[in-house]
């Protein structure tokens, strides 16, 4: 695929030689989120934690304290790994070198 198009697609989402990830709309450089501090392991995701406006701050933190409010979602780049995470873990470490 990388040879063909000049990406891979995982979760939906274009991978490119040089680091960075789209889904269409957001575009990120995977190793600078890493270096940054940004780029997060989670159970079968890894995500790039996003910038929070107060409101969106002050969601999250009513979601978390599980105040019955379900329809809050955490906004933030997410890659679901549920799905051959073993060779995407793989591809990341060959093209990237991030070992997470």
């Amino acid at each position: 695929m990388l040879d063909q198009y000049g990406y891979f697609v995982y979760d939906n989402k274009r991978f490119y030689p040089a680091g960075q990830v789209t889904d269409g709309k957001l575009t990120f450089d995977l190793r600078s989120e890493a270096q940054s501090g940004k780029l997060i392991r989670a159970p079968f995701k890894l995500y790039v934690e996003l910038p929070k406006s107060v409101l969106g701050k002050i969601q999250h933190r009513l979601a978390q304290r599980d105040v019955g409010i379900s329809w809050i979602k955490e906004r933030n780049f997410v890659i679901s790994t549920e799905h051959d995470a073993d060779v995407f873990s793989s591809l990341l470490a060959r093209l990237y070198a991030l070992e997470l």
